[in-house]
């Protein structure tokens, strides 16, 4: 029922669906006409049949795994099932100084982008679901918030290495960007070029005028005195 085009940025219209994923399971609340960018102002998630039961969540190819968030990383509780986020790596990364020493500098790294949420502490979106944004059981005993993510085997296999060696941010995404976009990790090295790039000098000019002597094969630049 759905056809993909190439359109151009300029005639891209506002919340213009940009990856089916993103709309799988979704229902319309307007008409849509044919050959119409569908717009996500026209849909809405369809709770009455999604699943309450994280398996029947967990997309096929993907692995659910839980991550513990405080407050900062899970986005201060705003984050909902169904949304899409990135997950950065705040770890230390051991470096080897001129001297030999190493030392571990602290990196943030980008891990993955546009990763499903699957549920926050044991709501998963359905109709059992608590009103709230997270239900009475989402957060640990120790008040950090519980957030089970969809990702590849490898993937989860990373972040659960990850989780033992230093902490994670989530960084919410728009519903209608499904775009993954290169990023390179961030250390004071990446944040000084940033706040302060380097400015490329220009080349000296050698002012000095110059008077050629050839003697036989031999040629020689003499500066003349000023």
């Amino acid at each position: 029922m759905f056809d993909t085009s190439i359109v151009p940025n300029k005639f891209v219209q506002p919340q213009a669906v940009t990856s089916l994923d993103r709309i799988s399971g979704m229902v319309t609340v307007a008409p849509i006409s044919k050959g119409e960018q569908i717009s996500l102002s026209k849909l809405q998630t369809d709770r009455r049949s999604r699943s309450t039961d994280l398996a029947g969540v967990t997309p096929s190819g993907k692995r659910a795994i839980t991550i513990v968030a405080d407050s900062i990383a899970s986005l201060s509780g705003m984050v909902r099932p169904g949304d899409y986020v990135d997950v950065l790596a705040i770890i230390p990364i051991p470096m080897q100084g001129q001297d030999g020493r190493v030392t571990a500098q602290t990196s943030v790294i980008p891990l993955f982008q546009n990763v499903l949420v699957l549920a926050v502490g044991q709501n998963t979106g359905g109709v059992a679901a608590s009103s709230g944004r997270y239900s009475d059981s989402a957060s640990s005993t120790t008040g950090n918030i519980l957030i089970t993510l969809a990702l590849g085997p490898q993937e989860a296999n990373l972040i659960a290495f990850v989780q033992e060696q230093g902490k994670m941010r989530l960084v919410m995404r728009s519903p209608a960007d499904a775009k993954v976009e290169p990023m390179t990790p961030a250390s004071w090295d990446s944040f000084f070029n940033y706040v302060m790039p380097k400015q490329e000098t220009a080349p000296m000019v050698d002012t000095n005028e110059y008077i050629e002597v050839v003697r036989g094969l031999s040629k020689e630049r003499i500066p003349l005195s000023k």
